[in-house]
């Protein structure tokens, strides 16, 4: 489950909150935290300050709330180590992602070799 905080109306910055327990209370401690700031006319979303331990689920629900939205495309800055799925290195250094790369994605297609 997400919890997103949207910040004052002139603001383009959410502050997002994951928790692996849908069931989680109000005060409940999240299990991954990160800032959205918004393009709206360019339908995207930059991804800043994820913290936390996130997972499949959690990530999927995050896509989820960004398609709600209307965003196409996700953009962060990583260190060069840190991997994001389906990420294109762009020459400012910022990882893209193409919303649509995610979603039509299949459980199987990774960039693993297949188990036999």
């Amino acid at each position: 489950m997400i919890r997103v905080q949207e910040l004052p109306s002139d603001s383009t910055f959410s502050i997002v909150r994951f928790f692996n327990d849908p069931n989680a209370g109000a005060f409940a401690e999240f299990d991954l935290v990160a800032t959205i700031e918004w393009e709206r006319h360019e339908r995207t979303a930059w991804i800043h300050g994820m913290k936390g331990h996130a997972n499949r689920y959690l990530l999927r629900e995050l896509v989820d709330y960004l398609v709600s939205q209307g965003v196409r495309t996700i953009k962060a800055k990583r260190a060069a180590q840190k991997i994001l799925p389906r990420g294109k290195v762009m020459q400012d250094g910022s990882i893209e992602i193409d919303i649509a790369d995610l979603v039509k994605r299949q459980p199987h297609d990774t960039d693993w070799s297949p188990l036999i």
